[in-house]
């Protein structure tokens, strides 16, 4: 069974971001780009404690992102701006 929903990225009144998901059934295949080990912990934990099964793969350079991006379907892509 795959994931079927939506992301939706929201702004609070004070200009922060949150993202919301749609419940939907099955792991949540995101692919993470993003360098800091920390900060793709703290996705993580945010998916899992909003009650997403969660299957995540960080990678941190364009050259990970463009093998991975291309090795099976997402439901989502994340990245950090920086990288």
């Amino acid at each position: 069974m795959g994931w079927h929903g939506h992301l939706h990225l929201q702004y609070t009144r004070d200009g922060e971001r949150t993202v919301a998901l749609d419940r939907h059934h099955g792991p949540l295949r995101v692919l993470h780009l993003e360098d800091s080990p920390v900060d793709h912990d703290l996705v993580c934990a945010h998916l899992k404690r909003a009650g997403y099964k969660v299957h995540v793969e960080r990678v941190d350079t364009e050259a990970g992102f463009r093998a991975k991006l291309g090795s099976q379907r997402w439901d989502a892509v994340l990245s950090d701006f920086n990288v």
